[in-house]
């Protein structure tokens, strides 16, 4: 009936004298030739149907997702160390799932480096558990465990602590300096604890090098006259423990450890002076500053980098001349790198006006530009902003930039909504990685005027780790 109806009012439009040949030519017309939506049409249901043959796509971390809870276990070994650079947190749940129910070796140790990277509470039962298996597990993974359970700061129980004991007289030392680690850390454990710990029978060296320092961490002035019997009276020292020693009776920051530690100033081992000189921070007298002063001067190189971390954690502006000349002139690279540190910490205008100058620079020494470039973010963002700004637009074109990538590192690593002219530089640059710390410049610094430009990052054609970090910063904005 539709047939004849639509042909009946096609024909009431045929002039008579047309004749038959008229008829047919309408009736093709008509049957043969779709309406002009008809090709549109067609091109939508071809669409749709290749719609629904195509596989389902789904985001990258709901990839990762299916390949934590379904995939073999060396791919999941290797996909974990990936998501903890990355700190893909929203995993932790897929990853404490991991780590509580597999046992390969190779995804344990990589499951509980990403929970100790990124303190994941939530695994301690486990973690326990691998404990007191100690003598059937890995070194290594044991080792992982104990570090992981010291980041959470997770108390051991009386059991627990008797195994830290064991492992602490056992070999390999880096198990028994991690079991030590986290010994100490316990809020159980006394100053007498350690003191007994350092005597137990059969601790090997390095064993109680860790226990010294530990009882330096604490600062408890009980260990002083037991620390000051391991030097003697009226010795310098000339073993590692002695060393160890020394560091420790500066912790401590009893006055009475100052004669000990200047002692030390005179002996012809370099490396004795060098823990001398760190000792003398947290004494603030006539007799240590001069010390100090005249350590800036040593022979040996790492005595003066010893010299220039004091001089900046004890904020000794009066050496700032110093520190200067050694960035122009010390003739050792590891010292003209710590005197740029210093010469940051320190804070004073004559110092950032030669940090600067020499950031600026092109012809001068890249490292040192990208330390200074890091520096200027992270301690003279507004003092700097105008300098770091000049720089960028100045390298922004030299492929594989080292200066350009610090700045985008550090200002990645930032949370300052004053970094905003950095990031907005980095998130126009032509190269991904480039973008990428801008955009992750944008989630940690909390910058939502840049939310409407991850979205276009979201989107296809862009490079893909470029469309996951826009995902994660506008997560961090709270605007996914």
């Amino acid at each position: 009936m539709v047939f004849v109806r639509t042909l009946q009012s096609s024909l009431r439009f045929v002039r008579p004298v047309t004749g038959g040949i008229a008829c047919v030519l309408v009736v093709a017309s008509v049957f043969l030739s779709p309406p002009v939506f008809g090709q549109e049409a067609r091109e939508e249901t071809e669409e749709a149907r290749q719609e629904e043959a195509a596989p389902p796509t789904i985001s990258q971390a709901e990839e990762w997702r299916e390949t934590l809870r379904f995939g073999i276990n060396s791919a999941v070994a290797e996909l974990i160390p990936t998501l903890a650079r990355n700190r893909e947190e929203e995993l932790a749940p897929e990853i404490l799932e991991v780590f509580a129910t597999n046992n390969d070796p190779a995804v344990l140790k990589s499951a509980v480096e990403y929970l100790r990277q990124l303190q994941v509470p939530g695994g301690e039962d486990r973690a326990f558990l691998l404990i007191q298996e100690y003598f059937d597990r890995s070194s290594d993974l044991t080792t992982q465990v104990l570090g992981y359970l010291r980041e959470i700061q997770a108390e051991p129980d009386e059991m627990t602590r008797d195994i830290l004991v064991e492992m602490s007289r056992m070999r390999p030392p880096s198990r028994a300096v991690a079991a030590i680690r986290y010994y100490a850390a316990a809020e159980k454990t006394t100053i007498e604890d350690l003191i007994d710990l350092y005597q137990e029978p059969g601790l090997s060296e390095d064993a109680q090098g860790q226990v010294l320092v530990e009882m330096g961490i604490r600062g408890d002035g009980r260990a002083f006259e037991f620390v000051a019997d391991i030097l003697g009276d009226d010795e310098e020292a000339t073993t590692v423990l002695q060393r160890f020693a020394i560091d420790t009776l500066g912790k401590l920051g009893d006055e009475r450890a100052i004669p000990i530690i200047l002692r030390q100033f005179s002996s012809p081992d370099s490396l004795t002076r060098a823990y001398a000189v760190n000792a003398l921070t947290n004494f603030d007298t006539p007799e240590t500053n001069q010390a100090l002063l005249a350590a800036l001067r040593d022979e040996f190189w790492r005595v003066r980098v010893a010299a220039l971390k004091t001089v900046a954690e004890r904020s000794m502006t009066e050496a700032l001349p110093a520190v200067l000349f050694m960035i122009r002139r010390d003739p050792e690279r590891p010292v003209r790198l710590e005197a740029l540190q210093t010469a940051a910490l320190l804070n004073e205008p004559r110092g950032w006006d030669l940090l600067l100058t020499r950031l600026k620079d092109p012809r001068g020494n890249e490292e040192e530009r990208s330390v200074i470039a890091d520096l200027a973010v992270r301690k003279n963002l507004q003092g700097s902003l105008e300098t770091l700004k000049e720089v960028m637009q100045e390298e922004w074109e030299r492929e594989n930039s080292r200066i350009l990538d610090s700045i985008g590192r550090s200002v990645s690593e930032g949370s300052d909504r004053d970094l905003a002219p950095l990031v907005e530089l980095l998130l126009n640059h032509p190269n991904p990685i480039i973008q990428v710390y801008g955009m992750r410049g944008v989630g940690e610094s909390g910058l939502r005027q840049f939310a409407d430009l991850l979205r276009e990052r979201q989107t296809e054609g862009n490079h893909p780790l470029v469309r996951r970090t826009a995902e994660r910063a506008l997560r961090n904005l709270g605007m996914d």
